[in-house]
This record gives structure tokens, sequence and C-alpha cells, in this order.
């Protein structure tokens, strides 16, 4: 019987999309793609959009999205939302994790009522390819440009410490709360205005959240200490001594 060259193919195939040069993964833009579960949530989409529009500014090429189980026809995938190999240790709330090997990369997160996927993309891109996000819109991208990819080999993951978080812009009880709705950011106008802001439920919906500490309700008797609009702390602290 003659021997199987099909292992030799792979390597030769694996070889034209990456190459490994000791914990380094070089991987060639052109021969890459992201591959995203069967049937992908919203979450999931929006961080293999956010992945795909990354590699676009920082290499120029426009990475093909595929479905889990279609031929890779020899190209390294960025596997969006789907487990590492062998990772069976449970994801903590919200917690991202991303791993590098040499056959593929992948990124996932805890997605249920949260986006640790489109964590697990933001990390990566932060720790892998010196991304920085200065100010909104693409100009405000800070980034190195690269005609191919140098990734490290290994594992890193990310979970809040806080267990409670919420995005609150202003003071006001009842106003500035905020869903994760199709992958994205929004303000809760289901919630009603000035009613149960002080109980701590910021309301229906999913959650992406910041690690930022809630701001308590103003009292009555808070109100009777506020300054005079116009007056500084320090005017009226000598207005108050005379």
């Amino acid at each position: 019987m003659k021997p199987s060259r099909l292992p030799v193919l792979v390597l030769i195939a694996l070889s034209s999309a990456a190459r490994v040069r000791g914990a380094e993964v070089v991987v060639r833009p052109e021969r890459a793609v992201i591959v995203l579960p069967a049937e992908a949530d919203a979450v999931k989409k929006t961080a293999a959009e956010e992945l795909r529009q990354h590699f676009k500014l920082v290499t120029g090429a426009d990475l093909p999205l595929i479905a889990q189980g279609d031929a890779l026809d020899g190209r390294y995938p960025f596997r969006v939302g789907l487990p590492a190999p062998n990772d069976v240790q449970p994801l903590a709330p919200e917690e991202a994790r991303w791993a590098v090997t040499a056959e593929a990369t992948d990124l996932y997160g805890q997605d249920q009522g949260a986006c640790g996927t489109q964590f697990a993309v933001y990390g990566f891109l932060e720790d892998q390819l010196g991304v920085r996000w200065i100010r909104p819109g693409d100009e405000g991208i800070g980034f190195q440009p690269r005609a191919e990819l140098r990734l490290t080999v290994g594992r890193s993951s990310w979970a809040p410490h806080l267990e409670f978080r919420k995005i609150r812009p202003d003071v006001r009880p009842g106003r500035g709360q905020f869903i994760c709705q199709d992958g994205a950011l929004h303000r809760d106008a289901a919630r009603p205005r000035g009613k149960g802001a002080e109980d701590g439920d910021p309301g229906p919906g999913e959650r992406c959240v910041h690690s930022v500490l809630p701001v308590p309700a103003i009292t009555s008797e808070m109100k009777k200490r506020r300054l005079p609009v116009g007056v500084s702390g320090i005017s009226a602290t000598k207005a108050s001594s005379k």
C-alpha cells in the first residue's frame, strides 16, 4: 500500500497562507479568511465585520467572510465566535478570549447579554497589531500599515472585575441608559424617564457595558446643598462664612 500524501499536501497548503518563525506566525492577508458560525448572532456578525474593517485599514486587504464548514482552500482562518479547540473552561460573564496558533486564530467570548466576542476582537487588534482608538471614526484609529500580519503565538483573555457596570453619561436618574442591540450600542428609549433608576435596574435589553460605577440618585437633602447657578464653590464658601 502506498503511503498517503494528504498530510504533506495539507502542510504545503498551510505554508502558502502562513509561516511560523519561532513563536511568530506570519500571515499573508490575501491568503486569509474570516470564519463565522453557520448561525451567527448579531454580536458575532458585528465582531467579524469590525475585524474585517480593521484588517482593511491596516493591510489594505478585504478579507472574505465565510461560514463554518465552508472550504478554506489553503487560507489562514480567523475564527470569530468559535471557541478554540480543547478550550473547555467556562466563560465568565462578558469574558473575551483569543488564541493564536499556526493553524488558526480564534476570537470568542461570552455573548449572552454581553458582547464578549467583540471585546475579543478589540483586544486582539490592540495586543497583536498595535491598533489604538484615539477618537471616533476611521481617522481616529491609530495603526501601522502592514503588508503582512505578524502574530505572536499564544492565548489571552479579559473579563471585567466590577460586578455592576453601566454607561451613565449624566447624573440625572432615569436617563442615559444604553443597551446592546444588534451588536451595537443604543439608547434605551423604552425605559420610563425618572422611574426605577434608584433600584439599580438599567432597563430591558442586553448590555454592552464598561467598567463605570453607577452614579447615586440625587436626594432632596443633596438638592438643598446645591450651589446657586453661576456661583463657584470657593465663592459660596466665602459668602457663607461672612
